[in-house]
């Protein structure tokens, strides 16, 4: 289980783009902007509060690939521009 602030920062990301279904992928992103990674636990929470199933925002999650579920990873697409830089 994550901490409470971890938590309580979702619920102003929830706030600031309003708790309905239209508004999971920019809460998420704000989630992953704000901790690097998005936690399981804040995206099991974030369905919770505006309404959807674990398995919808999941699906959501998991389709794009820029969001990760690891701390500290780097995306797949991020990994793939770094080898460019890196080879020119």
């Amino acid at each position: 289980m994550l901490e409470k602030g971890y938590y309580d920062k979702a619920d102003t990301i929830i706030k600031s783009h309003g708790a309905m279904e239209a508004s999971l992928i920019p809460i998420i992103q704000d989630i992953q902007s704000e901790y690097r990674y998005l936690p399981p636990e804040l995206l099991s929470y974030v369905a919770d509060q505006i309404g959807i199933t674990e398995a919808k925002a999941f699906s959501v999650a998991t389709f794009y690939e820029n969001f990760s579920f690891e701390p500290n990873s780097i995306s797949a697409s991020s990994s793939r521009l770094l080898n460019q830089r890196a080879n020119m």
